[in-house]
């Protein structure tokens, strides 16, 4: 009995861990993207800039402007505006950010991306 209470509480305390480096983690990259602003080029050769606010993303580039609602959970980014939604996961490789789409919505509108920091 004592050793099945003891895997419980030992089974306790790595979730717990697990689940607080998984929220590090999301803060983590959301404050990284917070703190720059991003050279962003995509799978469809377009390119742009991105300025990430506190819940809001702004694209740019020298014939529009989009800005978009977005939220960083896990390693999955989504954003959002009146007319579509779209999907990433997101993987750090070096000093860039890889984009990944996760549905063909998210394909279509905007490719796959990549974010390096805007010198």
């Amino acid at each position: 009995m004592r050793n099945y209470k003891m895997k419980k509480i030992i089974s306790a305390i790595i979730l717990s861990v697990t689940f607080i480096g998984l929220v590090g983690c999301a803060k983590s990259t959301e404050s990284s993207l917070q703190a720059n602003k991003w050279n962003v080029v995509s799978s469809d050769g377009s390119s742009f800039t991105a300025e990430f606010g506190e819940d809001t993303v702004k694209f740019e580039n020298v014939f529009r402007t989009r800005g978009l609602k977005y939220q960083v959970k896990d390693d999955k980014i989504t954003m959002k505006d009146d007319r579509v939604e779209v999907s990433y996961t997101i993987k750090k490789n070096g000093n860039e950010y890889k984009f990944k789409s996760n549905d063909d919505t998210t394909k279509d509108e905007f490719g796959d991306l990549t974010l390096s920091k805007a010198k």
